[in-house]
């Protein structure tokens, strides 16, 4: 298989450094083969050096490390996301679009959005309800926006959109009359029936804010 082209010119420079008397050392590489499947592996280097103390060469040991890694991005992943509804926990959103308001100048929105009443959803109908009509909203919310948009629950029936890259602020008022009309029906259950219904603030980034705190502000 072949290495990124990242992880081969990280490589290059680990062994310039062997050049210049690094004496061991350990890398993490990603190859891809010919059909586009990636593995991970480790790379353990030593260098060889002849009597006078100059490098002859490098030798190296390398390890499948494929099935560690893949379980420590699943667990890192898990770690991110919200049990309930699998959308990203709290502290993961507001990491998230703080990463994108400090990369991007380009406009974005952000969306602010909680179930009415639902504290009288839970008390009378049961928190198994409740959390059905959790996980509806958080399917809704995946199925209306882009993978690059990034969509979390933030509280017990608090969720926050943030839109990235937004042109047309109509987009925006489309999206919420989408979530809205889909709350407009009455949510069903087995065992029960219930209108509920949401609300939604939004806040624009830069223009009303640039910081996560001051964008969750304005939408509120």
């Amino acid at each position: 298989g072949a290495f990124s082209q990242e992880d081969a010119e990280g490589l290059i420079t680990l062994f310039e450094e062997f050049r210049e008397g690094l004496t061991e050392s350990d890398a993490e590489v990603k190859a891809v083969n010919r059909h586009g499947d990636s593995r991970w592996y480790k790379v353990s280097m030593s260098a060889i050096f002849d009597g006078s103390g100059r490098p002859l060469k490098v030798v190296g040991i390398l390890s499948d490390i494929d099935e560690q890694k893949r379980k420590l991005q699943t667990a890192e992943e898990s770690a991110m996301k919200d049990p309930l509804t699998q959308l990203y926990n709290k502290v993961s959103t507001k990491a998230l679009i703080e990463e994108y308001i400090s990369a991007n100048q380009n406009q974005g929105a952000f969306m602010m959005l909680d179930i009415d009443n639902f504290k009288r959803v839970n008390d009378t109908l049961g928190h198994l309800y409740g959390d059905a009509v959790l996980s509806e909203l958080a399917h809704t919310l995946k199925s209306l926006f882009r993978d690059t948009d990034i969509i979390g629950r933030v509280g017990g029936d608090e969720f926050v959109v943030f839109m990235t890259n937004i042109n047309e602020l109509a987009v925006i008022r489309t999206k919420a009359e989408r979530i809205l009309s889909a709350f407009k029906r009455p949510f069903r259950t087995e065992n029960a029936e219930q209108g509920i219904s949401c609300s939604i603030g939004v806040s624009i980034y830069p223009g009303h804010g640039s910081t996560y705190d001051e964008l969750m502000q304005k939408a509120d």
